[in-house]
């Protein structure tokens, strides 16, 4: 699951805060957090989905930075043959146990 996906040119959007890493849930260390977060990653690029990581600076203060490196990625186009099938879901989080 990311936080945002672009369809069309297969972009997966991870925003990263710090909360995530310095207070985890469901019992995990800091370190379990960061390991899951890159395994899943590696797991999406291996599938030809580029993958974009943004955290509060970038969103806030380096926002057009940051935007346009998104245009960028945005301007090519996604794999013509797709590995994966991308599946909408509710709104909202989904946090389990």
């Amino acid at each position: 699951m990311v936080d945002a996906w672009f369809d069309e040119a297969a972009i997966a959007v991870e925003f990263d805060g710090r909360a995530e890493h310095a207070d985890p849930w469901r019992g995990r260390t800091p370190e379990r957090v960061l390991w899951e977060e890159k395994r899943r990653e590696d797991e999406l690029r291996a599938l030809d989905i580029r993958v974009v990581r943004f955290a509060d600076p970038d969103v806030w203060s380096g926002w057009p930075r940051a935007e346009l490196r998104l245009r960028e990625l945005l301007a090519v186009p996604g794999p013509a043959v797709r590995r994966f099938t991308a599946t909408p879901r509710a709104r909202g989080l989904r946090r389990t146990g």
